[in-house]
């Protein structure tokens, strides 16, 4: 029996999807003048794939994991929300704003906090995302090379 193609949707923007881009990244590196160049001045296969090949293609996975955190996040707030998430003893942000839409008149800032709560934690999810593709994008130009 072999391996069968993913039909669900969920599944195939998953840890697969991460995988080939980062590979086609890494390949598309591995052809630039730079590694070309160091290849032959006798640069051994482990040096270049440590050096520069893997810290320049890291940045793609890097944002597909902030994206898929941050869709995550959202997807969960909205079905606790529309009560479709965890069960009510386990907290959840969705619930937390639907509990507070309960009692919109007695108290008017709680479900105006949870949506602060929600942005905030996905703004900083891109934040983060941004100075790691900043950190592993630049490691060419720390090493003085332009491409």
């Amino acid at each position: 029996m072999g391996l069968r193609p993913c039909s669900s949707p969920s599944r195939s923007w998953g840890f697969r999807h991460t995988l080939a881009l980062t590979r086609a990244s890494a390949i598309s590196i591995r052809e630039r003048g730079y590694v070309v160049a160091q290849r032959a001045a006798g640069a051994a296969a482990p040096d270049i794939m440590g050096r520069t090949v893997l810290p320049n293609s890291l940045g793609g996975a890097t944002v597909q994991f902030v994206v898929a955190a941050s869709t995550a996040v959202l997807t969960e707030s909205g079905l606790s929300f529309l009560g479709l998430g965890l069960p009510p003893p386990h907290p959840a942000l969705g619930a937390m704003l639907a509990a507070g839409n309960d009692n919109l008149f007695l108290a008017p800032w709680y479900p105006l906090l949870m949506g602060v709560i929600i942005t905030t934690l996905v703004i900083a999810l891109d934040l983060v995302g941004q100075g790691l593709q900043r950190k592993f994008g630049s490691a060419v130009r720390r090493a003085g090379v332009v491409s």
